[in-house]
C-alpha cells in the first residue's frame, strides 16, 4: 500500500507472500530514486529491517535472431 501512495507510480503488488514474498513496482524512471528512498524508510520503520531492491528497466521483448550459420526460418 505504501508503494501506491508514492508519486510516479503505475502500480504495485505483492507476490510469494507466503515466504516473506516481494514486491513488483511499475516507476516512472524520474521518480525511482525519491520512491527508493520512502519504501526504504517506510519499511524500516514499520518492521525495523532493512530491504534490498533491484531496479530493472523493460526490455524490447522476445524476438528470434537469426545467425548466419543456422537455417531460416520459415
Amino acid at each position: 500500500e505504501i508503494a501506491k501512495e508514492q508519486s510516479g507510480v503505475y502500480g504495485a503488488r505483492m507476490m510469494g507472500g507466503g515466504f516473506g514474498g516481494c514486491t513488483i513496482s511499475l516507476v516512472q524512471e524520474e521518480h525511482v530514486e525519491a520512491f527508493q528512498k520512502e519504501i526504504a524508510k517506510e519499511y524500516r520503520n514499520s518492521t525495523g529491517i532493512e530491504i534490498e531492491m533491484y531496479i530493472t528497466q523493460i526490455a524490447s521483448g522476445a524476438k528470434i535472431i537469426q545467425d548466419s550459420l543456422t537455417p531460416k526460418l520459415k
